[in-house]
């Protein structure tokens, strides 16, 4: 379900920028929650690997949530100890991963926003992120029809991440 799935009605201005913010913070909202519960399944599939004797002794549980992908991706990729069975999981969970930037932008990022002559949103989101002892300022620009395909691709690809790593954890579980 979209919920900035329309142009903001024909309202007086300052009602037209209100509904245009709604429509803004609902997806962006939306693709926050997409990332937290693709998030919550990886950090469920590691500490279920790694309390596998043997097999998941090497698997670390860090902090960061990059740091985590990374690790499942190492435990499920053709030299882990899970490849065997983890081929379609790692599949999904790279599938997904394509999407991280976006969410450190979602996170992070200064949201401007504007009306296009049809009343469709622009966002113009700004963060500044530290690389290798240097800033990085990423600017992206998101239009309203591009957004709402990019969330429900991005919702879709979670599902189908939290879905595979059940399937790991059943199969690895009998």
């Amino acid at each position: 379900m979209s919920v900035a799935n329309s142009a903001i009605p024909s309202l007086p201005e300052e009602a037209r920028w209100i509904a245009a913010a709604q429509s803004v913070n609902a997806w962006r909202g939306q693709l926050v929650q997409a990332f937290a519960s693709a998030e919550a399944a990886v950090s469920e599939a590691l500490l279920n690997l790694s309390s596998i004797p043997g097999r998941g002794d090497h698997i670390r549980l860090r902090h960061l949530i990059g740091q985590r992908f990374q690790d499942l991706a190492d435990a499920l990729n053709a030299s882990g100890p899970f490849a065997a069975e983890g081929a379609i999981a790692a599949s999904c969970l790279a599938a997904f991963r394509i999407h991280e930037p976006l969410r450190t932008v979602l996170g992070h990022g200064v949201f401007r926003i504007a009306l296009d002559r049809r009343d469709r949103w622009v966002v113009i989101a700004k963060v500044v992120t530290f690389r290798a002892k240097g800033a990085e300022r990423i600017s992206l620009v998101f239009e309203q029809d591009d957004a709402e395909r990019t969330a429900s691709e991005v919702r879709a690809l979670g599902q189908k991440v939290s879905s595979s790593l059940g399937n790991l954890m059943r199969s690895i579980a009998r």
